[in-house]
């Protein structure tokens, strides 16, 4: 269960909803202003392009975004530029589950930047969600070759041999991602499943157990279920009563 990047707050009262829809409007709007002035200011300023696009690809405005990308990439930008575009670009259409254009335009982006690391993940992505699971592989793998130190590359590698089941390998590329985020939690609840899969019941409830001291203060129903299965994975009476307020 990995929700990163996701940011759901559950409120009870309908007011205190009202309020924090209108807060988090004021600021998405504000940022939103910032990039649209550095766009008036400097219209040849990609990376601003970028940052908008990925701030309307966060509020799910997908044509907006792809809108302000492809503006961009009609002025010619410098290779490195057009590279970053592109495979934010990409990162829309997989939003769209349209896999094909979004291959498309991480080959072009690889193309363009071949050191980048992170086409390689999202093209990763794409093919495994086409169930060109060989492909996906090898991406992921020339992702890390590039950059060692890439968490999404480590992490969705990891990800991968969990669901193809091959526990030691996932166990392995997990940690590499821990270690570049310690402080997500949902990594090592994937971390005590592979362990609990291979039949390692104490390094399995270690696990879980350092989950459990990362997990957020804030009270939310996701942040709620996520206590109730490590309390029931090893064994705390107080999973139920987490389960109820979730």
């Amino acid at each position: 269960k990995i929700k990163i990047g996701v940011l759901v707050i559950s409120l009870i009262i309908l007011l205190s909803l009202s309020i924090k829809t209108i807060n988090q409007n004021k600021i998405w709007n504000s940022v939103y202003r910032i990039w649209s002035n550095t766009i008036h200011v400097s219209p040849r300023a990609y990376g601003a392009y970028n940052n908008l696009a990925i701030e309307c690809l966060d509020e799910d405005k997908f044509d907006e975004a792809i809108k302000h990308l492809k503006f961009a990439l009609n002025a010619n930008p410098p290779a490195n530029q057009e590279a970053t575009l592109r495979t934010t670009l990409a990162t829309i259409y997989i939003e769209k589950k349209d896999f094909d254009q979004a291959i498309q335009e991480l080959s072009r982006a690889v193309k363009l930047n071949p050191n980048m690391s992170e086409p390689y993940v999202n093209l990763g992505n794409a093919y495994c969600m086409k169930q060109q699971l060989d492909l996906g592989l090898r991406q992921y793998k020339k992702a890390i070759e590039m950059n060692p130190n890439s968490f999404e590359a480590h992490f969705n590698l990891g990800l991968f041999y969990y669901q193809k089941k091959e526990y030691n390998l996932a166990i392995q590329e997990l940690k590499q991602a821990i270690y570049l985020k310690p402080e997500l939690y949902s990594i090592d609840l994937y971390l005590a499943e592979c362990y609990a899969k291979k039949g390692f019941s104490k390094e399995a409830i270690k696990a879980y157990k350092t989950a459990l001291a990362k997990l957020p203060s804030q009270e939310s129903h996701f942040i709620y279920y996520d206590r109730g299965i490590i309390y029931g994975k090893i064994g705390y009476p107080r999973a139920i009563g987490e389960f109820n307020k979730a």
